[in-house]
Order: structure tokens, then sequence, then C-alpha cells
């Protein structure tokens, strides 16, 4: 299946649970993690660890990149934020 993806504006997982019909515990069991986990991410309340990234990726047929939560706004009514550098 193809779903919609523009390289602007990406894919959310949020947008893609919606386009699919997936209910975030059918999702959560294709990716190997609790229900609550992918609820908190598909809002913006966590960000996911880098291995949670990659199996979304991977489990939305890569319409959901890491990028897709990194740049993109929690409340997708504001507008991303510039990409830091993160000081250790």
């Amino acid at each position: 299946m193809h779903y919609a993806y523009d390289a602007q504006k990406g894919m959310t997982l949020d947008a893609y649970l919606s386009s699919t019909g997936l209910t975030n515990a059918e999702f959560a069991t294709r990716v190997g993690v609790d229900t609550t986990t992918i609820s908190r991410v598909r809002k913006g309340r966590v960000n996911p660890s880098a291995g949670l990234m990659r199996a979304i990726f991977l489990k939305s047929e890569e319409a959901v990149s890491p990028n897709d939560f990194v740049l993109a706004p929690a409340d997708p009514a504001q507008p991303a934020p510039e990409p830091t550098r993160e000081v250790a």
C-alpha cells in the first residue's frame, strides 16, 4: 500500500494511523510496545528512542521517518522548531 508523503511536511504517526485506520493497539502490537507508548508518541507527549523510531519507520512501511519525529511540532498548529545542536 502507498501512503501520501510530502517531503516538506512528512507524515506524522497520527496521520499514518488515521490514513490506514489502524488503532493504537494494533500498531503497538506490530511495533512490539504497549498501547500507551504509541498513544504518547502519537500525541507528541514523548520522544521515541532511536530503536522505537526505527521500528515505527519499518512497521509504517517507511511512511513515518525518524525526521518526522525530530522536526515535527508536538502541536500541529504550531510551526516546527528550528533544528538545534545538542550540547553534552
